[in-house]
């Protein structure tokens, strides 16, 4: 086994890891990846993005990481956890994306193609060349800038190269009143989630925990695949709500 990290042995995860104390003390030392991994997130989209909503997003993932792991397989806490929280931060901003995939589709074929083209011409290409490069008309082409101007969208792409293993001093680190706060604010996030409806409760289970997909999880719960997105994005909405009226 090597799922050492700072502060928990091997002696932790062979005994302590398996208690609820022990599950909530990892989630709780851990708090620091979450800021790190928001931090780093929020310097790569657009600045109407709430960081607490991102910083929120990150604690399930956190939380998810705390339930799932399995100290058998070998791998660091630390390692798994940031992934997780990653992905859940990722996917809560896929749900909020006004863009569909298709516009965003079209939209990074346009980025490539005038980035290859000013590449190999070596000066700034106009609107007809890239509508003949691509085979577009100019109505097109503009409808497409439009959208990437306008919509303030969010780089997939260079959000999924984020990364925490450096081995340099990270200016992402909280202080320890940060610390405290995120501290508070999981315990908040658990007490919300317990208030959940149970259906909402449910769907949040099966997509983040068991890692279903929406089309599974319609089939788990005898709706449909839309249905199931929307009970999501309302159990994420009331999450919120509840955290603020707290």
């Amino acid at each position: 086994m090597n799922s050492d990290t700072s502060g928990f042995n091997e002696s932790f995860f062979e005994k302590e890891f398996y208690t609820p104390e022990g599950k909530d003390r990892l989630a709780k030392e851990h708090i620091y990846l979450v800021y790190r991994v928001a931090s780093r997130t929020a310097r790569k989209i657009p600045s109407h993005y709430p960081f607490d909503d991102l910083v929120g997003a990150g604690m399930i993932g956190l939380m998810d990481a705390v339930g799932k792991f399995n100290p058998e397989l070998g791998i660091k806490f630390e390692s798994y956890a940031e992934f997780r929280i990653k992905g859940t931060i990722l996917d809560s901003l896929r749900t909020s994306d006004p863009l569909s995939r298709e516009s965003r589709r079209r939209i990074r074929e346009l980025t490539e193609a005038k980035r290859e083209l000013e590449n190999r011409l070596g000066r700034e290409v106009s609107d007809d060349e890239l509508c003949d490069v691509l085979s577009m008309d100019i109505s097109d082409l503009h409808e497409i800038t439009s959208l990437a101007m306008s919509s303030n969208t969010v780089d997939f792409d260079s959000l999924s190269e984020i990364s925490g293993a450096d081995n340099i001093p990270d200016p992402d680190m909280p202080t320890p009143h940060e610390v405290s706060d995120y501290k508070d604010l999981i315990e908040r996030l658990s007490s919300a989630i317990a208030r959940l409806p149970d259906r909402l409760a449910t769907v949040l289970s099966l997509y983040y925990h068991e890692e279903l997909n929406m089309k599974e999880i319609g089939a788990v719960l005898g709706i449909t695949e839309s249905r199931v997105s929307q009970l999501r994005t309302e159990a994420l909405a009331k999450l919120k709500t509840i955290m603020e009226e707290e």
